[in-house]
């Protein structure tokens, strides 16, 4: 069967270092702005997607979900320098994915599952976590 479904998500995010989050390489791929110290950000959202399951000959059952989502982010940002900012772009967006086989027997049910979920958000000064 496919199906569809609607949910709800929340994000809490929050890391520090005792230099800059960065490798030291990272000033390479990103402007002075992203030489973080700290990072807080808390975000609500809504996600929707597409929910199967197949199932196979000899009892096998095939599952994969697609769920995409999209949230309001609040977040501060401390520098090396101390000082701090709130990007101005308050979005984030999210995709969680897994995927599965099942085998069913007369007594137990043997289930291997993967399931993985990215996300990004704007830090700001053309920078992207």
């Amino acid at each position: 069967y496919i199906t569809g479904g609607l949910g709800t998500f929340a994000i809490f995010d929050y890391f520090t270092a005792d230099g800059s989050v960065l490798p030291e390489n990272g000033l390479d791929y990103f402007n002075e702005h992203a030489d973080i110290d700290r990072y807080s950000g808390r975000a609500v959202g809504v996600l929707g997607g597409i929910l199967t399951a197949f199932v196979l000959p000899e009892d096998f059952i095939v599952t994969c979900n697609l769920m995409p989502g999209i949230a309001l982010v609040n977040e501060k940002v401390t520098l090396q320098d101390l000082s701090t900012y709130r990007p101005s772009n308050p979005m984030l967006y999210k995709l969680d994915v897994s995927l599965g086989v099942s085998y069913n027997t007369k007594r137990y049910y043997v289930n291997l599952l993967y399931g993985t979920g990215i996300y990004s958000t704007n830090l700001g000064y053309d920078n992207r976590y």
